[in-house]
């Protein structure tokens, strides 16, 4: 149960926390022994986070859905929040996917490379620190911007790159303001993250063979993983607000050239 916990708590801070879950998952395999998530597992803990996203931002959802279905009735409305925002995240995860399947065959191995996981989390680091300071005034996501975000966000399959990280400052270079840019780049994870879950279930097969394949103690772990997220996306909110993006962005320095070390020595 313990480890069932830890490995939910670890995906929900790494899951929205500037620096990389898939990045340090390697790393938890390669330093702790931690074998990968049993499928089934990984689904849960997915949707964990992904209800945690939900949850945080559940009005803004409701307000650019509502917006988005509003604007197909009634022109005057096209130039709403919602309506752009609408457009811009489906622009944006048209772009992930295209990014996303040309790297498809060679994920697979940066996710066996300890020394491939620091050079990327390295890189992440030096998009955080570009990112600090920034912010801008637009307050309504355009398609450009969405597409954009989308091709960054599609990057970010390479473990070690944030996917928060990248997309948030993507859109703070694109000159969102802070909170808008923390709120993009939220609701352009979900159709993405909710893609990923559908094609997981697909993989895992019957029911039967899905609940007989999860670990002890699979409850606590989705429940920190909930709980954790909830938790990551609110000191996120305050990071981003705020500006404080190089304690994160030096976090990622110092564990990128662990990753190096770990590599070099073939652990």
């Amino acid at each position: 149960m313990i480890k069932s916990v830890l490995l939910g708590a670890l995906q929900g801070f790494t899951e929205f926390l500037p620096v990389s879950s898939s990045g340090h998952l390697v790393l938890a395999q390669s330093l702790l022994g931690f074998a990968e998530h049993p499928l089934p597992f990984d689904i849960l803990l997915h949707i964990a986070t992904m209800l945690a996203t939900v949850c945080f931002f559940y009005k803004s959802i409701w307000e650019a859905l509502k917006g988005w279905l509003w604007g197909f009735t009634r022109r005057d409305l096209r130039d709403s929040w919602g309506w752009e925002t609408g457009w811009a995240v489906i622009v944006g995860n048209v772009a992930t996917v295209f990014v996303a399947l040309l790297m498809k065959d060679k994920v697979a191995y940066m996710f066996q490379s300890p020394t491939f996981v620091g050079i990327a989390l390295i890189i992440t680091g030096l998009v955080l620190w570009y990112g600090s300071g920034k912010k801008g005034t637009r307050i309504k996501p355009d398609l450009k911007s969405g597409f954009l975000c989308g091709l960054a966000q599609g990057i970010a399959v390479i473990p070690g790159i944030s996917r928060s990280g990248i997309t948030i400052v993507t859109a703070l270079v694109r000159g969102f303001s802070l909170e808008e840019a923390f709120r993009f780049s939220f609701m352009l994870s979900l159709p993405a993250i909710g893609g990923a879950v559908i094609l997981e279930i697909l993989d895992a097969g019957a029911i039967d063979a899905f609940a007989s394949n999860l670990p002890k103690g699979w409850i606590w772990g989705v429940l920190s993983a909930f709980l954790c997220g909830m938790f990551a996306l609110a000191i996120l909110r305050r990071v981003v607000i705020f500006g404080k993006w190089r304690y994160f962005s030096v976090y990622c320095f110092v564990v990128g050239v662990l990753s190096l070390f770990v590599g070099m020595k073939g652990v």
